[in-house]
């Protein structure tokens, strides 16, 4: 194929991000859990103290994005891979 060493390494880590349902699945959660734990971090940072209607707005915003978010960061990584 022409390539180096490297260049070939490279190829080999972007082909193994293709990633599955099941690891699309477990970044997305985490992800989700991130998102609620930051927020409500901030929430108590800003002398807010988290309700039960708080902590349920934060998961389901966590719940609408967590797909998109994880999208995004393993796109990040391959971009990021593929410039290096």
């Amino acid at each position: 194929m022409g390539l180096t060493k490297s260049e070939w390494c490279g190829q080999a880590i972007l082909w193994s991000l293709e990633t599955g349902a099941e690891t699309r699945l477990l970044l997305a959660e985490f992800l989700a859990i991130r998102k609620v734990f930051l927020a409500l971090h901030v929430d108590v940072l800003q002398g807010h103290r988290p309700t039960e209607q708080r902590i349920r707005e934060a998961i389901e915003q966590a719940e609408a994005t967590k797909f998109a978010m994880a999208d995004n960061r393993i796109q990040a990584f391959r971009s990021h891979q593929s410039n290096e």
